[in-house]
């Protein structure tokens, strides 16, 4: 007989040992005998026991009246307090984007606090945040009664906002998401049905940012008669830091590809030049790597890529949106190597002062996991002290973000140093009676629990909580 075979009889025979002596005690040493099964068939009087014993929580079928984890039942009840994320997810490739994907990146970036404890879900499943331990496989997301109510484009204001287009009476998917955009949200839990013992939960609104659908993106820009081209790929997405976004040209070796599409504070740009065969574009030299030209043997010189409108957080596709132009040079004479002719060295100079390549700054991300109070640890926002002053309702302190200070010649990284500028915080009170571009956050101050949250603005997006252990009252 097979071993797994005898542990499921074993099992089986345990769980009826189980009813007979009514025994919790013993049942939790089974648990812990065969952590390895998944579960038994859940029939009427079945036991369900947990995958690789993440929790230990042990019911029956009959116990499930409302089709609800006892568990979760148990634990979502009284009052229940959101605590709102940060959000995010990428747009379809064809310009629309479920409301379900939506809804599940809002709540599974939601924190729950119950009777002093906090969870969060994962998978239509509930964990206890002090630990990451599962205690629910069964919270369902339909107890979270979401509203989407507007969509606007990143860095705007959310008086600025427009309705949201559907494509389908139903309200189910989303039209025109081109991406860099944030969609106003409304959430809350109201469902006595799903959770029978839920007595009151507040209701939070934020912000969902709907990601462009690829990061990396490239054009190609014809000279000559046309048979001719060069190609440019880019990053199509960067991050916004609070300063002008910074360009990074790329020498590519041998078969590697430089731009990855990490979205970080700097564009990374890639050129080739390809010429048309037999209405194929080919690499003009027969390599098939990326290649940006500074100045190859030919004697073309392509500069620095030139930024505008680096500052400004916006979609790719508006008026005034950021885009960087590339200046080419060459020498007036042949050279032994040399791919084009003067003139068309001429032309191409030509095209690429002509064209303008858009491309995005995203809003940055502001999260209660992106909170640190550890100067060393990096990527992350660095919060040493707060002090706030209830009579005059202000904040003072630094909140900036940071990150690996580099240097070839340390093995161990050790600094770690100020990435952008400093968040520039107000009260919520007053950024919302005096609008201002500058305001990267706004706080609101919790006199129950003495802790800070931080909600994004403008360039930013997203909530963070400061623990009230780093918060000094005045």
């Amino acid at each position: 007989m097979r071993v797994r075979n005898k542990k499921m009889i074993s099992l089986l025979l345990a769980a009826s040992l189980i009813f007979s002596f009514n025994s919790a005690s013993f049942a939790e040493e089974i648990v812990d005998a065969e952590a390895e099964v998944v579960s038994v068939e859940e029939n009427e009087g079945a036991v369900v026991l947990a995958e690789n014993n993440e929790d230990r929580w042990l019911f029956t079928a009959a116990d499930d009246a409302s089709k609800n984890d006892v568990s979760a039942n148990k634990i979502m009840s009284g009052s229940i307090s959101i605590t709102k994320g940060a959000p995010y997810l990428r747009v379809s490739a064809n310009g629309t984007t479920s409301v379900k994907a939506i809804d599940t990146a809002i709540i599974e970036n939601m924190k729950f606090t119950v009777s002093g404890a906090t969870y969060y879900t994962r998978g239509n499943r509930l964990y206890k945040e002090s630990d990451g331990s599962l205690v629910s496989r069964k919270f369902s997301y339909n107890s979270i009664t979401i509203s989407l109510n507007s969509i606007r484009r990143a860095g705007a204001d959310l008086k600025d906002s427009g309705s949201i287009a559907y494509t389908d009476d139903k309200k189910t998917v989303i039209k025109d998401t081109r991406g860099n955009q944030l969609v106003n949200y409304t959430a809350t839990i109201n469902d006595k049905k799903m959770l029978p013992y839920l007595k009151d939960c507040n209701t939070v609104t934020g912000d969902v940012f709907l990601k462009i659908y690829d990061s990396v993106s490239s054009q190609r820009i014809t000279f000559g008669d046309g048979n001719l081209s060069v190609l440019i790929r880019y990053d199509a997405a960067v991050e916004y830091r609070g300063k002008n976004v910074t360009p990074t040209s790329h020498f590519i070796a041998s078969d590697n590809d430089s731009i990855s599409g990490e979205v970080d504070g700097a564009v990374g740009v890639s050129a080739r030049l390809e010429k048309k065969v037999s209405g194929n574009w080919v690499p003009m030299d027969g390599k098939k790597s990326d290649s940006y030209y500074w100045k190859d043997t030919t004697g073309i010189t392509l500069k620095k890529p030139k930024i505008y409108n680096g500052k400004k957080v916006g979609a790719f596709y508006e008026t005034n949106a950021p885009y960087f132009t590339i200046k080419a040079s060459y020498r007036k004479k042949l050279m032994p190597n040399d791919l084009l002719t003067i003139d068309q060295k001429a032309s191409l100079k030509n095209a690429l002062k002509n064209t303008k390549i858009f491309f995005t700054i995203e809003p940055r991300r502001i999260s209660t996991e992106e909170i640190t109070y550890n100067k060393y640890e990096p990527y992350k926002y660095y919060v040493r002290k707060l002090t706030y002053s209830s009579t005059k309702n202000k904040l003072k302190g630094t909140v900036q973000y940071r990150k690996f200070k580099g240097k070839k010649s340390t093995l161990n990284v050790r600094k770690v140093k100020k990435v952008g500028k400093k968040l520039n915080i107000q009260s919520k009170s007053l950024y919302e009676s005096r609008y201002n571009k500058k305001t990267d956050a706004y706080f609101e101050f919790d006199s129950n629990t003495k802790e800070i949250t931080l909600n994004g603005v403008n360039g930013y997006y997203g909530t963070a909580v400061i623990n009230a252990d780093h918060v000094k009252v005045k």
